[in-house]
Order: structure tokens, then sequence, then C-alpha cells
């Protein structure tokens, strides 16, 4: 055979090997030294209390500007991210009725209480992570807000990935730990997993939608209260093409009965949601 045709051969096959592997859809997370992430974020929140005929109610809603710049990447796809929040808008009401409200847009008109709170976390390094491609948090190298065993239970990009092609009705698992540091708890720990599944993926979009299982909780009541708001549910979409996490909406909901004796009712309920705004 011709030494032209064996490479014209070769060089066929090899391209198609590449084009083969990027019709897969690839489940890692792809960050570029240098990028910078935007994620417009939206939570509403709702705590009641009820004793009785006494109800108190505490809600809040909350918009944020999430940006994630890329310091560094490893050959094996670790990365190196710093998060910080370029807005922040808070809204809550409290029991008495009385509406506290924040702007990092216009501080000086802000409550402040929230003012004194919140101001601090605005443009600031809350935290720089190493997460590998798969979106599990490998270190803790700074963090400015709560305690770096947080991100055990709080993932930077709302889902792990399993690293290989993706593909419909695919599952997989990740078990964590929830550490009650405080002011939810005095260290306490408990066995949590949380459960993936590829749901759809429209126009090469994958969709992912997740449970999460608290497997021991106390039998205390009163300590299962701050647990309820690590047992999200619901899903996100993961664009291979960018090596992304595009959007993610998910809630947490829960009721606890008789943490202050017969008659008293506990109900959470958290809607969380981002988007992807530049990158």
């Amino acid at each position: 055979m011709p030494r032209i045709t064996l490479y014209l051969i070769t060089g066929f096959v090899a391209l198609g090997a590449v084009q083969s592997l990027e019709a897969q859809t690839l489940g890692r997370f792809q960050f570029k030294r240098g990028q910078v992430l935007q994620y417009k974020v939206e939570q509403s929140t709702s705590a009641t209390d009820m004793l009785g005929e006494t109800k108190s109610t505490l809600t809040s809603r909350v918009e944020q500007l999430k940006c994630w710049q890329v310091a560094d990447v490893e050959s094996d796809g670790t990365a190196t991210l710093q998060l910080s929040l370029l807005k922040l808008k808070m809204q809550q009401r409290l029991p008495s009725g009385e509406t506290w409200e924040y702007d990092s847009a216009s501080p000086e008109t802000s409550n402040k209480q929230l003012r004194e709170q919140l101001g601090q976390f605005v443009g600031k390094a809350l935290a720089v992570l190493r997460i590998d491609p798969q979106g599990k948090v490998l270190e803790v190298k700074s963090t400015l807000q709560g305690s770096a065993r947080r991100y055990e239970s709080e993932l930077p990009f709302v889902v792990t990935l399993p690293g290989t092609e993706l593909q419909m009705a695919q599952s997989w698992s990740r078990p964590f730990r929830v550490i009650m540091d405080p002011p939810l708890g005095g260290g306490e720990r408990y066995n949590a997993e949380q459960s993936f599944q590829v749901r759809g993926m429209p126009g090469g979009l994958a969709t992912i939608s997740f449970t999460t299982a608290i497997k021991d909780l106390p039998r205390d009541p009163m300590a299962r209260l701050p647990l309820l708001q690590f047992q999200p549910q619901g899903e996100a979409v993961f664009d291979p093409k960018l090596g992304l996490i595009v959007s993610a909406r998910y809630s947490s909901s829960g009721v606890v009965e008789g943490h202050q004796g017969e008659g008293s009712r506990y109900e959470f309920t958290s809607e969380y949601s981002e988007q992807l705004v530049a990158h």
C-alpha cells in the first residue's frame, strides 16, 4: 500500500476518534485557567413555629450574583477556584411583621443590622477551593464564611458528576456527612447520601435529578430542626460542551412535630435556583 494512502487512512481514523469523543456527553467539569463564572442566584425561605394557637413565621428572600474565578487548573482537570459575591440583596420579614432589607448596591439605605451582618461578605474572597472534575471539593484552602467542613455537604456546583459518558437513566451516588457546627449545633455528625440520575438529554444538555437523605436522624425533635435544610431535592442542567452546570433548581422542606412538647409543630421550606449568566 502506498505510504500516502496509509497516512490518509490513519488521519481519517484519528478524525473519527475525535468526532466520536466529541459526540459523547462526558460527565466532567471543564474549568479553564483565568475563567470567570457568574451565576444569578435566588432563594426564598420560610420557617413557621407553632405552639397551640400561637404561630410565628420568619421569611426571607435573597438574590445574589455569585462569582467563581478559576485561578489554576492541574493536568488532571482539578481546579483551584475563588468564590465571591458581586451583588447581594435580601428582604427579611420578621415574626413581628417588621421587614428588614439589605442591598449591596445601596448599603446606606439598608437595615443597619443586616448591613453589618452581610456587608462584610460582598466583594471579598469567601472561599478558595480545589475542586476535581467530578465537582468534589478536595481541599478548602481558605474560607471567610462558616466552617471549611460545610463544603462536604454543600457542593460548590450543586451536583457531582460520574466522570464518564452520561447516558439516559444513568445513576450514581455520593455518601457524605452533615456536620452541625455552631450556631446550628455542637459538632454533631450525621451520615447522609445523595442520589443522582440522568432524567433527560434534550439538545445535548443533561438534566440531572437528585435527592438527599440523612440516614441517622436524631430522635430529639429539636435536633432535627436544622437538618431540614440539608435534605434538598431537585435538578441541575449540565452542558457537556462548556463542562459546566448552566442552571439548577431545588427545594428543601419538612415538618417536625412535638419539638416544644405536645401541640407544637415546626414547618420549613426553601426554594433555590441559579442560572449561569457569564462564563
